[in-house]
C-alpha cells in the first residue's frame, strides 16, 4: 500500500490528501487552446457519492475552433482581462458548472 499525502510530482498542481479529502491549493492545466486555473479546489471520496466544489478561471490562449466552441458550450460568466470564472460543485457523477460573475 502506498500513502501519499501530498502532490509534489504532477506538473501544474499543488495539493494534499488528508483523509478522505484532496485539497488543490494551486492548479493549472491547458486543454484545447484554453487554459485552466484555480486556486481552490476540493473533492471528498467518502461515501457513495464523492462531491467536488471548486472555483476555476478559463481563458482561451489561441483562436482555434476547439477553443471558441469550449467557450460556447460553458455557462455565461462575466469576463476581465479575458479570463471568465466558474465554480463546480456536486457529486462527481453529475458536477454542476456556473459562471461566476
Amino acid at each position: 500500500v502506498y500513502e501519499l499525502s501530498t502532490i509534489e510530482q504532477v506538473p501544474g498542481i499543488e495539493a494534499e490528501i488528508k483523509g478522505d479529502r484532496v485539497s488543490v491549493t494551486r492548479g493549472e492545466a491547458e486543454a484545447e487552446g484554453v487554459l485552466w486555473e484555480t486556486d481552490s479546489a476540493s473533492i471528498v471520496v467518502a461515501g457513495q457519492a464523492p462531491r467536488v466544489q471548486a472555483e476555476l478561471t478559463a481563458k482561451r490562449i489561441d483562436d482555434s475552433a476547439r477553443s471558441k466552441a469550449i467557450f460556447g458550450l460553458l455557462p455565461k460568466a462575466a469576463e476581465k482581462d479575458g479570463r471568465r470564472r466558474y465554480r463546480l460543485s456536486g457529486p462527481l457523477s453529475s458536477v454542476q458548472v456556473a459562471g461566476l460573475k
